[in-house]
């Protein structure tokens, strides 16, 4: 198998186990031998705390080094309890996030490196905070209300609301009516069952054609399959040879109603800031149609039906109420909403409050509960899968999820994870790691994702300085080099948690990872121009 950038520790043990093997041992299993893998950067400075422990343990163990032969059985057996531990858990529970960062983004000056730390990991959020707040000085509490975005720029919307979901046995949204033909028939076209499924989807002409609302067809395109692109061909639509449309079919398996599905999507639309230039709707689109993308590429052998469903729903809702300034600015500033999630994965404990109590709460409206056709524990398994999915996007959990990964294969086979208990994390993984995926996609679409994002960055930042803040990591827009930012970025984090998602996935490896080496290219050419500029 082709490994980019990094050395594989081997290890002999048999399949579902992390011991190697006593020569004196029989070596008996339930399965045949099997190599454990567990990914090691050349370059040792990258290499997590997690990651020298594990190889360390593993050195010890290995039958032809002079410390083996010193340890007695007990001792060897002491260290292969601790190597399981490491490899089952990753050592995420124990411990703690700091030891899975990569050791030169703990100690680089570098705005890249200090903007790695201070997003990836929940120890980083400290070096943001003022002396003040040091002290305990408390401030104001802000930025507690998103703001509710129109529906469509210029639209009659007592005219709009009036109409209802139409035709085609009520599959089409009531938005649908309003389009020119020649968007539809565009539509037709990006929303079907294959175009969904490519790494290159363009969620700006998505966003274009529908008028400014790609969360609601997107979401009803993949949420809504096959029936939404059945009903987009005017009920003719059959895939070659005959045979069944390609679609999830969740509106009859889970009872949902059409017109309840777009209700839905449409009010968590409406509810994404529209002036954020990076967490908006668009975003959003993104995350559900890469999301979608990665499944296909296998990630549906990792749950079932209900499951599926659950993440997809997940990543329509991940960002929903964003107000444009991450987490680290909601506990510096001591925000409403960092005060009532306690610091603790502000933005994404109220992504997800935010939609239940949509779906769930006192004020909630049957004609946008999806939920209302499925069982009670049904209703449970959602809410919970998807609450833990949208929490699991939070930056800072990064490093310790990969490497909780990377034990989890170092022990188990994609095909035993599907299988296993711990299959939840493996789709969790792919949700956040779509929300991510920016710097993976060809073409101009990755410049437009940064220049989006880092605009995001810039307003937070002179929101910091009016405030009296540091201005945060990335977030000066006079001096942050966009080529630099995406370089740190794509070496620390977005390859090699790809990599690992490649082993779960081995069918992305080749249709991603080269799109990856290619921008990464590109922003080293870009670099070396800003260098020779500046010179």
């Amino acid at each position: 198998k082709k490994v980019h950038s990094c050395k594989i520790f081997d290890t002999m043990a048999p399949s579902g186990s992390v011991l190697p093997q006593d020569s004196k041992s029989n070596g008996s299993a339930a399965h045949p031998p099997s190599i454990l893998r567990v990914g090691m950067c050349n370059d040792a400075s990258k290499d997590t705390d997690w990651e020298a422990g594990v190889s360390g343990i593993a050195s010890i163990l290995d039958q032809n080094s002079d410390a083996y032969n010193v340890l007695t059985e007990e001792q060897r057996e002491s260290l292969r309890s601790v190597q399981r531990i490491l490899l089952m858990d990753g050592g995420k529970e124990d411990v703690g996030d700091w030891a899975h960062v990569p050791r030169n983004i703990r100690e680089s000056k570098e705005p890249s490196m200090r903007y790695l730390r201070q997003v990836f990991s929940n120890r980083g959020i400290l070096e943001g905070l003022r002396k003040e707040d040091r002290k305990g000085k408390l401030r104001r509490a802000v930025l507690a209300n998103s703001i509710v975005r129109n529906f469509m720029d210029g639209l009659d919307k007592a005219k709009l609301s009036a109409m209802v979901d139409e035709d085609s046995n009520g599959y089409l949204p009531r938005e649908w009516s309003i389009l020119k033909e020649e968007a539809k028939e565009r539509l037709k076209v990006i929303l079907s069952w294959d175009n969904l499924c490519r790494w290159d989807f363009n969620v700006f002409e998505l966003e274009e054609l529908t008028g400014g609302q790609p969360l609601l067809f997107m979401g009803w395109a993949i949420l809504g399959s096959p029936g939404a692109q059945i009903a987009m061909a005017g009920g003719n639509l059959t895939q070659e040879e005959g045979g069944p449309t390609k679609g999830y079919g969740f509106c009859d398996m889970f009872k949902i109603p059409p017109n309840v599905l777009f209700n839905f999507i449409r009010s968590i639309e409406g509810d994404y800031v529209k002036e954020n230039p990076y967490h908006n709707a668009i975003h959003a689109a993104d995350v559900t149609q890469t999301a979608h993308a990665i499944l296909e590429m296998g990630g549906v052998h990792y749950g079932a039906d209900l499951e599926i469903f659950s993440l997809l729903l997940a990543a329509i809702i991940h960002d929903v109420g964003h107000p444009g300034y991450n987490n680290a600015f909601q506990v510096k500033e001591k925000t409403s909403l960092a005060l009532i999630y306690n610091d603790k994965s502000v933005l994404e404990n109220m992504h997800a409050s935010h939609a239940f109590t949509k779906l769930m709460g006192e004020d909630a409206k049957p004609d946008i509960d999806i939920l209302a056709g499925m069982t009670d524990r049904q209703k449970h398994t959602v809410r919970q899968f998807a609450i833990e999915a949208v929490l699991h996007t939070d930056m800072t959990t990064h490093f310790s999820t990969v490497d909780a990964l990377k034990g989890l294969l170092a022990t188990k086979s994609p095909e035993e994870i599907q299988t296993s208990d711990r299959a939840a994390e493996a789709l969790w993984y792919m949700l956040h790691l779509a929300d991510i995926s920016n710097p993976t996609k060809p073409g101009k679409m990755k410049e437009l994702w940064t220049d989006r994002c880092l605009e995001e960055f810039f307003r937070q930042g002179d929101k910091e300085k009016k405030l009296g803040f540091p201005v945060s990591p990335l977030c000066d827009r006079e001096t942050t080099s966009r080529a630099e930012a995406q370089i740190g970025f794509i070496q620390y984090v977005v390859k090699p948690s790809f990599e690992v998602l490649g082993r779960l996935l081995p069918e992305l490896e080749g249709k991603i990872m080269p799109a990856i080496d290619s921008n990464m290219e590109f922003w080293r050419t870009e670099a070396s121009d800003e260098k020779e500029k500046e010179a």
